[in-house]
């Protein structure tokens, strides 16, 4: 479920190389794999690289970044994941899933941050 609140973001990551793809699979399969529907009016904020980065690295050129980078980072390491080629960040949301995302997910969610 995803939730409206302030000062909030919620950040996915992934190793596509593809922007094209990610964007097709926002506007369409990323809701039923993570359990949730996206407000129309709330678009992300994304990035596809074609190499891996650390994911600081790969979170520092988003909006407001200084404010959950260091968090989302530290987050990402403890959950064994060190780059990635993709970040997809949800503004102003909160989510919650009381169930495991399908198996054929892009995506991996990182967490909810502050900013």
């Amino acid at each position: 479920m995803m939730t409206r609140k302030g000062s909030c973001v919620a950040i996915w990551l992934g190793q596509a190389t593809d922007e094209l793809e990610v964007d097709e699979y926002l506007g369409n399969d990323f809701g039923s794999d993570f359990h949730c529907c996206p407000e129309e009016n709330n678009v992300p904020e994304f990035t596809v690289l074609p190499e891996p980065l650390k994911v600081h690295e790969l979170l520092k050129p988003f909006s407001s970044s200084m404010h959950f980078m260091d968090a989302a980072s530290n987050l990402a390491q403890q959950k064994g994941i060190i780059a990635a080629t993709t970040a997809v960040i949800y503004y102003h949301t909160f989510f919650t899933s009381g169930t495991s995302p399908a198996h054929t997910a892009k995506l991996i969610f990182l967490g909810n941050f502050e900013w």
